[in-house]
């Protein structure tokens, strides 16, 4: 279940021009998933949270420095597929 409070505040989140920063939308990814792609790819993907000052949800998805190009696409992919999305038009026609 995501954190709401989490979407909204990643949703209003600004470039330093005052541009938004996620112009499209957001993706959800869950621990349980993340953890199963870091132990399949040991030592090649991972990631951190680091909340930082005025964002506590601050995190990171690390990708080790040489992987080939294809080891690259396949993590991503699988980011992707694990991803739940909200496209900010979505939460716009809710409104």
């Amino acid at each position: 279940m995501a954190d709401e409070d989490a979407i909204a505040f990643t949703l209003k989140q600004t470039n330093e021009d005052g541009s938004l920063q996620f112009k499209v939308g957001i993706a959800i990814l869950a621990h349980i998933e993340l953890n199963k792609l870091k132990k399949h790819h040991e030592d090649l993907f991972d990631y951190e949270r680091r909340p930082m000052e005025g964002n506590k949800y601050h995190g990171n998805l690390l990708l080790r420095d040489g992987l080939r190009k294809e080891r690259k696409n396949m993590i991503r992919s699988a980011l992707a597929i694990m991803s739940e999305v909200i496209l900010r038009e979505n939460i716009q026609e809710k409104k």
